[in-house]
């Protein structure tokens, strides 16, 4: 599990190795799934979904049209998210284009879809939070490597996993300066 802050800074980028992501998240509003262009780059961000926006009422999909962005797709999605317990989510994005946001472990429950017939290529994600603090759970299958970033002013790298195993890699580190593993 890995916890976003307050302030919108990307904490976690995965570079998917398909094109669906599924991942649980408990968070009161405001969490972003960023799409990006680069697989090390969080600034390459093509497209992102914001979701529970506006008190937990709408989740919205933004495309980068030369560096601006422009809203694709919004829906209402009344407490979409929760303050208290982790919910399964999903996005899929095809090569032709197609976007589909939604709910549930076995994918049932689409809430959002818009397709694109000028995609732009991504190659990998990012996850914030906006005004909550959000905890994400990410299953094995969704990337082939993921990168936390510690929560301050340099975008440290603490963790990097680029295989994922069949076990978890679970640990805590507290430092008051430098720890390498």
């Amino acid at each position: 599990m890995v916890q976003t802050p307050l302030d919108g800074r990307p904490i976690v980028t995965v570079r998917p190795t398909e094109r669906i992501f599924k991942f649980r998240v408990r968070s009161c509003s405001d969490i972003r799934i960023d799409l990006l262009g680069h697989t090390s780059n969080t600034s390459f961000i093509n497209y992102y979904f914001e979701i529970g926006v506006l008190s937990n009422t709408e989740t919205k999909l933004y495309k980068n049209k030369n560096n601006q962005y422009q809203l694709l797709k919004s829906e209402i999605t009344r407490d979409v998210l929760h303050c208290h317990f982790m919910r399964d989510y999903w996005i899929m994005f095809s090569a032709e284009g197609t976007f589909v946001f939604g709910t549930g472990r076995d994918m049932e429950n689409q809430l959002l879809s818009y397709v694109d017939f000028d995609l732009i290529a991504i190659h990998a994600l990012s996850l914030r939070s906006m005004n909550q603090i959000a905890d994400w759970e990410l299953q094995k299958s969704s990337g082939t490597s993921t990168i936390f970033y510690a929560n301050d002013n340099y975008n440290h790298v603490w963790l990097q996993q680029y295989e994922f195993a069949s076990t978890p890699i679970v640990f805590l580190v507290r430092s008051c300066s430098d720890a390498n593993l």
